[in-house]
């Protein structure tokens, strides 16, 4: 296991360099940059000084290893769009409403996607069933911002019920929350329906229902617990989808998280901030997928990592 972990830790490393240095480079590549006359007009003496001062006039691979450097000591740096804050003071603003959103998604997805799979595969081929499929089916290839708008055309213009953006009453949280959820609800739904019906056929299963275990008993001891060992494997890697996901919705519902910093940052071609965000999506992902694989050798002992598994 130490082994196992020890290697994967290294690959994160690698794939945290080729993320960043693949964003860098991208960053270089459009026209145009922050502190151009299309921004704001500046004389070149002025605009000499702001590059000098946050070492854009030095070669790009000098100002990439000042990122690497910079990100080992726990230092993003200054914003471009908010002169004089930290990076690091800007996400402490903005993190409480994507952390709120974002881990109210994971409850909600978890706990209705659940119940909603189980449903429908106790009640396989029944009508039940057939909605909770087709509902979830259509949940999926829905996009979140089409979602939104359809969200804020129901509840705020028709119904008038709750508000149409922004964070300054609980009520705020709902739209962006369903919003937020759908996907995932739907995706937790059919990944344990069809872990549920894989489980409902094995042969441990049907002897309990020959020695008579029915109902709550069957469903506790025999099936769920055997059905949802495997949504570890999806609900870790979930966890930063979601939050790359409010990007999209928080900048609908005019929420000011880090999603809607981060297409901020693009459309100001704030660099530190959007190498920064980018780093932390990156390691989100890669240590979801590390915890996961770990997380899953709790459940299910039989499981074994690296050179342990023969």
């Amino acid at each position: 296991m130490g082994r196992y972990i020890a290697g994967r830790l290294f690959s994160i490393v690698l794939v945290l360099l080729a993320v960043t240095a693949i964003t860098f480079l991208l960053m270089q590549a459009v026209p145009g940059g922050p502190f151009d006359e299309s921004k704001m007009a500046l004389s070149p003496e002025v605009k000499a000084n702001i590059r000098r001062m946050y070492g854009l006039d030095k070669p790009l691979y000098v100002q990439y290893w000042n990122f690497v450097k910079s990100v080992l000591q726990l230092n993003f740096g200054y914003s471009y769009q908010f002169p004089g804050d930290t990076i690091a003071s800007v996400f402490a603003r903005t993190s409480t409403p994507t952390l709120i959103i974002g881990g109210s998604t994971i409850v909600v997805a978890v706990v209705l996607g659940v119940i909603l799979g189980v449903v429908a595969a106790y009640r396989q081929n029944t009508w039940l069933d057939y909605v909770i499929t087709f509902g979830t089916t259509l949940g999926l290839v829905i996009p979140s911002f089409v979602l939104a708008v359809v969200l804020v055309l129901i509840f705020t213009r028709a119904l008038g019920w709750l508000p149409s953006g922004g964070w300054a009453k609980p009520q705020n949280v709902i739209l962006p929350l369903m919003a937020n959820s759908l996907g995932p609800i739907c995706f937790v739904a059919r990944y344990t329906r069809n872990s549920m019906l894989e489980v409902l056929h094995r042969e441990h299963v049907r002897a309990a229902r020959a020695k008579g275990v029915r109902g709550t008993r069957l469903a506790t001891r025999h099936v769920l617990r055997n059905a949802l060992t495997p949504l570890v494997t999806v609900i870790g890697p979930m966890v930063p989808g979601i939050v790359t996901s409010s990007v999209f919705v928080e900048s609908m519902f005019r929420v000011p998280g880090m999603g809607s910093l981060f297409v901020g940052a693009v459309g100001f071609r704030d660099y530190p901030m959007i190498m920064a965000t980018t780093t932390i999506i990156g390691f989100l992902i890669a240590f979801a997928n590390l915890f996961t694989d770990i997380a899953y050798t709790w459940v299910d002992p039989r499981v074994r990592l690296g050179s342990a598994r023969r």
